[in-house]
C-alpha cells in the first residue's frame, strides 16, 4: 500500500494547486468533503489533538443527552465524522500548505469574480434562449415565461451563493482603493440578483458596523450597495405568484418571519412562504426543545423536530436537517451555552485591524441568520481563515490586477 508521501508524489500537486482545488471545491459538499480527505491522505496531519479533545467535549454532552431523552445516535456519530474530516483537513491545509492568508485570500476573490461572471452568462442565457445551463446544480427553475427567478450560478441555491460572496462585497468596500473596480460592480450586481435575505443582512450589518468604526468619508461608499438595494426595490416590476418582485418578496418574507414572532405555534405557521415556515417552525422547536441549558447534542434537532411538531402539510420537514440557521440549531443542539460560546469565540477571534477579518465576521452573522450546515458551503475555510487572520494587522499588498 502506498504510504503518504508516495501517494503524494504520485498526485504531484502543488502546494498552489492545492490551494486552487480547496477555493474552488467550496460551492459543491461532497467536493469539498473528497478535498478534505486527500489533504489528510497525502499531509501529515495537524491539529488531531485538538479536535479530539473537542470532539470528547461534544461526544459526551451527546452522549448524555441522547441517552436521556432517548435520541438515536447515529447522527450525531455522523456530524462528529464530517465536522472532524473539515476541521483536521482544514487545519492541516492551513498549517502545511498555506505560507500566508493572502496568497489564499487572493484566490478566493479571483474566484467570486469568475462565479460572478457565470451568473452573468446564465441571466443571458435565460433571457436570450430561456435555458438555465446551471439547472442541474441548484434548486431554481425556470417560470413558465422562461425567466428565472434568482440567480444562483454554480452555487445549489441563490442563498449560498450571496452569502459566498458577502466577504468579497466587504472587504472591497473596506479597501476599496486596492481593488479592480469593474470586478466590484460585476459581483456587486450579481450579489444582489440572488435576493438572498442573509446576504442582505450581513451587508445591512456591515453598513452599520462601518458607520459606527470608520470617519465620516468613508459613509458614501457604504452607502452606495444600500442605495443599490433600495433602488432594485424600487425598479423591479417583475411579476410572480404573489405579483411582487423579487425584491419585494423577499422584504415580504421578513416582515412575514417578524410577525409570525406573535403567533408562534406550528399549525399557524403552515399558513406562511416557504422561507418564512421553515424559519418558523425550526425556531419553534429549538424553543420548545428539552434542555436549553445544554441542548440535546449534535446531530439532534431533526429529532427534536419530528417529536414536537408533527403534521401533514406538504412542506413539513423543510430545512429540518439544518435548522435553516445556524443561530437556530447551535441553540437547538447545545443550548443557552453553545450560543455563549459561539459568540465568545466569534468576538475572541475578531480583528478590526485586518480587513480580511472583518469581511469573514459577516459571513458568520449571515449564517448565524441563514444555514445550519456544520460542514457546507466552505463554513471551515472562512472559520480557519478567521482565525489564522486574528493576530496580524498587516494589511493586503495592492491588487489592481488579480487576474
Amino acid at each position: 500500500m502506498l504510504n503518504s508521501e508516495k501517494f503524494m508524489r504520485k498526485i504531484n500537486l502543488s502546494n498552489n494547486a492545492l490551494q486552487w482545488l480547496v477555493v474552488i471545491s467550496i460551492f459543491q459538499f461532497r467536493l469539498e468533503t473528497l478535498v478534505m480527505l486527500l489533504i489528510l491522505l497525502t499531509t501529515h496531519r495537524q491539529g488531531v489533538l485538538i479536535y479530539i479533545r473537542f470532539a470528547m467535549l461534544l461526544l459526551i454532552q451527546s452522549v448524555v443527552m441522547l441517552a436521556l431523552y432517548g435520541y438515536g445516535m447515529s447522527r450525531p456519530l455522523q456530524q462528529l465524522l464530517l465536522v472532524g474530516i473539515h476541521f483536521i483537513g482544514y487545519y492541516t491545509f492551513f498549517k502545511s500548505k498555506v505560507s500566508s492568508i493572502d496568497e489564499v485570500w487572493i484566490k478566493y476573490l479571483k474566484f467570486c469574480y469568475y462565479v460572478a461572471l457565470l451568473g452573468v452568462f446564465q441571466i443571458i442565457c435565460v433571457l436570450t434562449v430561456h435555458v438555465n445551463p446551471f439547472e442541474f446544480l441548484g434548486s431554481i427553475r425556470l417560470s413558465e415565461d422562461g425567466g428565472i427567478s434568482r440567480l444562483h450560478s454554480i452555487f445549489g441555491e441563490p442563498g449560498y451563493l450571496s452569502v459566498f460572496l458577502l466577504p468579497y462585497i466587504v472587504y472591497s468596500i473596506s479597501n476599496f482603493g486596492t481593488i479592480d473596480k469593474k470586478r466590484f460592480w460585476v459581483v456587486l450586481i450579481v450579489f444582489l440578483l440572488t435576493f438572498g435575505a442573509a446576504g442582505y443582512v450581513g451587508l445591512f450589518c456591515f453598513g452599520i458596523y462601518k458607520l459606527m468604526m470608520s470617519r465620516l468619508r468613508l459613509i458614501p461608499l457604504i452607502l452606495v450597495p444600500i442605495i443599490l438595494i433600495c433602488s432594485v426595490v424600487k425598479l423591479n416590476r417583475v411579476d410572480n405568484d404573489t405579483q411582487e418582485g423579487q425584491m419585494n418578496d423577499t422584504l415580504y418574507k421578513i416582515r412575514q418571519t417578524m410577525d409570525a414572532f406573535s403567533l408562534m405555534e406550528p399549525v399557524d405557521f403552515e399558513v406562511l412562504n416557504a422561507s418564512t415556515y421553515a424559519t418558523m417552525t425550526n425556531l419553534w422547536v429549538s424553543l420548545n426543545a428539552p434542555s436549553r441549558i445544554v441542548g440535546t447534542g449534535i446531530g439532534s434537532h431533526p429529532q427534536t423536530y419530528e417529536r414536537l411538531y408533527k403534521s401533514n402539510f406538504h412542506l413539513y420537514g423543510l430545512n429540518k436537517e439544518d435548522a435553516y440557521s445556524a443561530a437556530v440549531r447551535l441553540y437547538s443542539e447545545f443550548g443557552l451555552f453553545g450560543l455563549f460560546i459561539a459568540f465568545f469565540l466569534i468576538f475572541r477571534y475578531h480583528n478590526k485591524a485586518n480587513p480580511i477579518n472583518v469581511s469573514i465576521l459577516f459571513y458568520m452573522v449571515s449564517c448565524l441568520v441563514r444555514g445550519g450546515h456544520y460542514t457546507a458551503n466552505g463554513i471551515f475555510f472562512f472559520c480557519m481563515i478567521y482565525y489564522f487572520s486574528s493576530h496580524t494587522n498587516i494589511q493586503m499588498q495592492k491588487i489592481d490586477d488579480i487576474s
